[in-house]
């Protein structure tokens, strides 16, 4: 199969769009054309010549917000399911949504708990915590304390939904 048709058609479309490959590849002016690039992200599904059934996916965006793609890529895939179901194809499932939805709320700590901080500054840093209490906004807070051989007294607080995103039960 030869890709020239394709690629063919990608000229087309950068010369239509009044850019070119030095603009899409370096973001910068085109010297020769002198427009800027346009924001763009692109999305490459191919078949595995050996096995239709097996995909590979390439992906890349300039000038968007990563997270803007992503949810226009959730948005896709909601159509494209949608499109399959019409035709009496069965969506397949897609495992990481399944677990997040699956995931139960994160219990409330207790006092004397202890927890594990995930990421930098201070990833593995194990906090205790010393008390638990609604806050007048009716969320529930955290309050926790650390050893720390620099400081006297080293702790903090936080709203629980904050804590657990940073915090993970020390196993």
């Amino acid at each position: 199969m030869s890709t020239r048709p394709a690629l063919d058609a990608v000229a087309d479309a950068l010369a239509a769009a009044g850019t070119c490959g030095y603009a899409l590849v370096t973001g910068k002016p085109c010297p020769t054309h002198g427009k800027p690039t346009e924001a763009v992200a692109t999305v490459t599904v191919r078949a595995a010549e050996d096995d239709p059934e097996r995909i590979t996916v390439e992906a890349s965006s300039h000038g968007i917000s990563r997270t803007v793609v992503a949810y226009a890529l959730r948005s896709a895939a909601d159509a494209f399911d949608e499109a399959a179901r019409a035709e009496g194809d069965e969506p397949i499932p897609y495992t990481l949504t399944e677990q997040a939805e699956a995931v139960e709320e994160p219990r409330t700590p207790t006092v004397g708990d202890r927890y594990v901080k995930r990421a930098n500054p201070d990833a593995g840093r194990i906090v205790t915590v010393n008390r638990v209490w609604e806050a007048e906004d009716g969320h529930t807070a955290v309050a926790y304390e650390w050893d720390d051989p620099r400081a006297s007294y080293s702790g903090s607080a936080c709203p629980l939904d904050v804590f657990h995103r940073t915090y993970e039960t020390q196993r």
